[in-house]
Parts: structure tokens; C-alpha cells; sequence
């Protein structure tokens, strides 16, 4: 036990300094050293086999040679501290270079990544986008998972997200968001997982189904998604039925966990940022937050500014999302539904 907490510590130093530019020489160094030094200890060995005399007086030999003095001439000498000198001197200039080099990288990096302006109502930014990756589409319009991932691959390209235009009230700096009875959160972060999973903000989505509504009125628009319930991530404990019980009588279930690389920690380890492995303190700054369904899952996604973003949808939609995932109401009948927010907004 006391061996393995050794060996994880050490993966860890190594991790943390491999990346860095001068300690990741002072581990090459080491290494080169350490392999230098368990390579004389095999000639010594085979040497002994060999010659059929003892290790320990080749050993010996060995370390005679090393601490033997020798007559050089003093020009070459010279001529070999020089070129030391030579190569030592370009080494660090080149390790100077580098570092300033990725200093630049760093800073442009941050400069690419800086958001821009935003210029466009949500509503005008989501038919915008709804038109490059659903072209031609009018009204309603069923996808298969994998179609609907290529075109989110579109839809949600960047920029998603925008700095603010203090100037105008009507744009957007966060113009896509996502709405569910009562909760909503604008978008700005999407992966794709696999041919058929995504993630949403931090949400985990297998998807089911995905329907597309372009309305004539293009302020309605919207993405129907349905996500099918995945296995839990393991790190919670459950009480039977508990998934069931809760899903009739809220609608679905999810549970919020932290991932770091392929760690998985609790969501209480994500909101302290560490965690312990193997009695090692790791830190999880970098920890990305997820949600997973645990139970099938619906929402839609619209322009912040849609008539969606309102108490009455929020007061009403809830039994029309929960009936659709019962198989007890339609996509259509939601439609219909949606159409009376076409002037009240409150």
C-alpha cells in the first residue's frame, strides 16, 4: 500500500513537471543517469560472467577507470572546453527562445479567444444560424441523432457568445439559450462526444430525438431535443426506485458530477476544486462540471428573446415536456401549444 501511494505521488511530480521547460531537462537528465548508471551495472555483470571472475573486482576496475588521471594535451583540451562552452551557451538560448516563443503563442492564443462584439438581436443570430444548418426547411421536421450532430456541428459553431454592445438594448451577447418548465441557462459551450452524444453547457446528451420548428413568425423558432436515461456514473449510491419515483413526480432525474481527465469526482469535490486518490491530494481546478440523464429528458432550445423567455411558459410548459417523454402528448400538439405566445410574452 505504502509502495503504490510512492509510485502514484511520483506519476504525479512527473506530470506536473514533464510540461515545464527547464525541469522537464532536469528529468531527462535524471533519467539518462539513472540508465547510465544501470547500464554499467549490466557490463559489469556480464563482463564478470564472461572473464569468470568476481563482480565485485570488475566493479572496482570500472571505478579505477573513472578516477584514473590521464595526459592530455593542453590544445585539446582547450579546444573541448570550448566547444562545451559553445554548446552549452546555444542550449540556453535556444531554451530562452522557446520560452518566449510560447509566451507569444500563450498571448495570441488568449487574443484569438477574446470574444467579439456582438452585432444581432438573439432572435435575428438564431434564424441566422437555423438557416445555415437547416437550409431550405420550413415548419416542422424530425432528424435522426446522428443528422441532428452534424448540423449542431453548424449551429453551435463559434462564436456562441458574445461581448456585450453597451450601446443597444435589443442585442445580445448570449443570444442561444436552453428552456425546460421553470429552468433555462443561455449556451455557451457545446462538444461532440460521439456520432450521437453531445454536450450542451455541462449537460450529457444521448440523443433520441430531435425535431426542428422554423415558424413563419422567426422570433418562434426553436430545437426540440430528446435525450435517452444513460447508467449512473457510480460514484452516488441510489435507493430503488429512486430514479422512477422522482421522474413521476418531476419529470426526469439527472446527477451532477465532476470530471478531471478520466477522473470522476462528486460534485461536492468539484465546488472544493481537489480531491483524494490513493491518499494523494490532487487538485481539480481544471475539473470540468457535468450532468447526466439518468431518466429520458426533453427541452428546447431558442433566442434568448423568444417568446419562450417568459413566466407563462415557465408556469405552463412543465406537463406538456413531462407527457411528451410519457408518450401521453406530441411534438405537435406542443406546436399548437406555442402559438398563443405569439403576442403575450409575460
Amino acid at each position: 500500500m505504502i509502495l503504490k501511494k510512492q509510485i502514484t505521488f511520483l506519476k504525479e511530480l512527473l506530470k506536473r513537471n514533464w510540461n515545464d521547460p527547464v525541469w522537464s531537462k532536469v528529468i531527462s537528465a535524471g533519467i539518462l543517469a539513472t540508465l547510465g548508471l544501470f547500464g554499467t551495472f549490466l557490463y559489469a555483470f556480464f563482463r564478470s560472467l564472461y572473464l569468470h571472475v568476481s563482480f565485485k573486482s570488475i566493479f572496482h576496475e570500472i571505478n579505477n577507470y573513472f578516477l584514473s588521471s590521464t595526459k592530455v594535451n593542453n590544445i585539446i583540451l582547450w579546444v573541448f572546453i570550448l566547444i562545451s562552452i559553445i554548446i552549452t551557451y546555444s542550449f540556453f538560448k535556444n531554451l530562452k527562445k522557446k520560452i518566449q516563443l510560447g509566451n507569444k503563442a500563450d498571448k495570441n492564443s488568449t487574443q484569438k479567444l477574446e470574444k467579439p462584439l456582438a452585432r444581432m438581436s438573439s432572435t435575428a443570430f438564431f434564424s441566422h444560424r437555423l438557416s445555415e444548418a437547416f437550409p431550405g426547411q420550413r415548419d416542422l421536421q424530425w432528424y435522426e441523432p446522428k443528422e441532428a450532430v452534424n448540423r449542431f456541428k453548424i449551429f453551435f459553431k463559434n462564436p456562441i457568445s458574445f461581448k456585450p454592445d453597451q450601446g443597444s438594448y435589443d442585442i445580445s451577447s448570449d443570444p442561444v439559450w436552453w428552456f425546460r418548465a421553470g429552468s433555462a441557462l443561455n449556451i455557451t459551450n457545446f462538444k461532440v462526444i460521439s456520432k450521437t452524444k453531445v454536450i450542451i453547457e455541462n449537460q450529457e446528451l444521448e440523443l433520441k430525438k430531435v425535431a426542428v420548428y422554423v415558424s413563419r413568425f422567426y422570433k418562434k423558432s426553436f430545437i426540440y431535443l430528446e435525450a435517452k436515461a444513460e447508467e449512473p456514473v457510480g460514484i452516488y449510491k441510489y435507493p430503488e426506485n429512486h430514479f422512477k419515483k422522482f421522474s413521476e413526480d418531476y419529470g426526469y432525474y439527472t446527477e451532477e458530477y465532476g470530471l478531471l481527465g478520466k477522473k470522476i469526482m462528486t460534485r461536492q469535490e468539484y465546488d472544493d476544486k481537489a480531491m483524494f486518490v490513493n491518499g494523494i491530494r490532487i487538485d481539480a481546478s481544471n475539473a470540468e462540471l457535468r450532468e447526466r440523464c439518468l431518466t429520458d429528458y426533453n427541452m428546447i432550445i431558442a433566442a434568448k428573446n423568444s417568446p419562450f423567455n417568459s413566466n407563462k411558459f415557465d408556469r405552463e410548459s412543465g406537463s406538456y415536456f413531462n407527457d411528451i417523454l410519457k408518450g401521453q402528448n406530441t411534438i405537435e400538439n406542443f406546436i399548437e401549444y406555442l402559438k398563443v405566445f405569439e403576442t403575450e410574452t409575460n
